[in-house]
């Protein structure tokens, strides 16, 4: 039996940086002159010694220097959807203690929400392009017996309940509803938009994949509303989102939207730590940050089963056949027989009951899986499941040794988390919005204002470093090394490839 750590999140911190010019601020000419001319003949001098994006990417003779690594640690510091916080992050909504406030923060809530609903309940809408007022309200397009059609009036119809019952809603209302009446009748509503939110996966064939994440992510958001007003209680909300059923659908909407935003022209394996951190972060995962941590170690269990468990989507080109049952043996050894049950000497504390023969079959096709090729995706999914359970019970492995290949492993996949994260930062900034709106306050980037191609010349030396670092300390083992597949060179050599491809392509537009 393994106990759990008390937390098994764990944040990480990219190192990047800010670079911005000295300006002269000029309210009176005459006294400022001298210090404008010098101003700008500096910023000319360093403008005409700066390399460009495409000479940092393809000089290969550039080699970053101090000045670069600190104007790069300083600049990422900055960017919250890099730098993971230890923290709570957004609105301390116990904070807001006076009505007008939170009444005026609901009524917004409110609307934000109708709008996602109106946008999702037409199929020719785009989720953030111009409507005209009069398409605005027109009858919905989608069939009347189209699976979307049926969840969107669902969920308008709880929206309509909303907006009658609760007074910051509706302050005209002749309607009075106490206290414990609302209670009830919040709890009926998350409930049913629980229900909803599972109903929807089936649908998830259809050509309209992106509207069914949207509707999945906007039922959420409506389950947040309740969380983040405090019309229902954390408890009960985080034990009715942590089951099983809840949770594998939840798990299994986190993955989709992942694979549906990311979309990578290089296929990469998933990492689902790297997946989860982000959501937890920055999507609606942080209203778990107001639940037990036993609730959040047991969702956490759960979505990395349908992690594991995604293997099975990849292209059979990226999977090796030969592995498939092996695969399919590891799920059943450390999943399908494992469980989270209440202790009986600690009723906060969980325990997971994986068997030694899990522990042992991990442990030992990770040691010997380069005996077979090169199994990129098989090992991630190995590697993965193995630093799971580590970091819920440490002493699982304490017996086995092969922490030279672990370290290594971690080494390189740390890269390609934090290529994937810049990755992912670029997108949101320059890509085209795909999501509805959130109702959580996502956190700003702290970093002085800058130009886009100075902003993409520190990416770039960005990449450089992390290049010079992956090669420095992976550059003694060949290919003939036990531990040459653990170094990763395919995946990692299309991962910095393709971040240069993106950079490249954003500096030339």
């Amino acid at each position: 039996m393994m106990r759990l750590k008390s937390s098994y999140q764990q944040s990480l911190v990219v190192a990047v940086a800010v670079c911005s010019l000295r300006a002269a601020q000029c309210a009176q000419p005459r006294c400022y002159r001298r210090a404008l001319s010098e101003s700008l003949a500096e910023h000319l001098i360093e403008n005409d010694n700066r390399m460009s994006v495409a000479d940092i990417l393809n000089d290969r003779n550039y080699f970053p220097n101090p000045k670069d690594e600190e104007t790069v640690e300083q600049y990422f510091s900055g960017i919250p959807q890099i730098k993971f916080s230890s923290g709570k992050s957004g609105q301390n909504l116990r904070e807001i203690s006076r009505s007008a406030q939170r009444t005026n923060s609901m009524q917004e809530d409110f609307e934000s929400l109708e709008e996602s609903l109106r946008r999702i309940g037409r199929p020719d809408m785009g989720f953030y392009e111009y409507i005209n007022p009069i398409e605005y309200f027109a009858p919905s397009g989608w069939d009347k017996h189209h699976t979307l059609y049926q969840d969107v009036q669902k969920l308008r119809g709880i929206h309509q309940i909303m907006k009658r019952n609760l007074h910051a809603l509706n302050r005209n209302s002749p309607i009075y509803t106490s206290a414990k009446e609302m209670d009830m009748i919040c709890n009926k509503l998350v409930e049913r938009l629980v229900d909803i939110f599972c109903s929807t996966e089936p649908a998830f064939a259809s050509k309209n994949k992106l509207h069914f994440l949207n509707l999945q992510r906007l039922i959420f958001e409506t389950i947040y509303f309740f969380q983040k007003h405090h019309l229902v209680d954390s408890d009960k909300l985080g034990s009715l989102l942590t089951s099983r059923a809840t949770a594998e659908a939840l798990s299994r909407h986190i993955l989709r939207s992942y694979d549906e935003e990311a979309k990578p022209k290089e296929w990469l394996p998933l990492n689902s730590k790297s997946i989860l951190k982000q959501w937890f972060n920055y999507t609606c995962g942080n209203m778990f940050k107001e639940f037990h941590q036993n609730q959040i170690n047991s969702f956490t269990y759960y979505f990395h089963k349908c992690a594991f468990q995604y293997y099975h989507n990849y292209p059979e080109n990226q999977k090796l056949k030969k592995m498939n049952n092996l695969m399919k043996f590891l799920e059943r050894a450390v999943f399908d027989n494992a469980s989270f049950e209440r202790s009986e000497d600690n009723g906060s504390e969980y325990i997971l009951p994986i068997t030694n023969q899990g522990v042992h079959k991990l442990t030992h096709n990770f040691l010997q899986i380069y005996l077979n090729g090169n199994p990129d995706t098989e090992l991630n999914h190995v590697f993965q499941a193995i630093e799971f359970i580590e970091d819920m019970s440490p002493l699982a492995f304490e017996r086995y040794k092969f922490s030279g290949k672990f370290k290594l492993m971690s080494f390189t996949n740390g890269i390609l988390e934090d290529i994937e994260n810049v990755k992912g930062y670029l997108k949101n900034k320059f890509a085209q919005k795909i999501w509805i709106n959130s109702l959580f306050e996502q956190p700003e980037n702290k970093n002085k204002p800058i130009s886009a191609t100075e902003e993409l010349e520190i990416l770039s030396k960005y990449i450089r470093i992390r290049e010079f670092e992956y090669n420095r300390q992976t550059s003694g083992i060949n290919t003939s090394d036990e531990f040459y597949i653990y170094k990763q060179p395919r995946l990692m050599e299309h991962s910095f490839q393709s971040l240069k491809s993106m950079i490249m392509k954003l500096s030339e537009s």
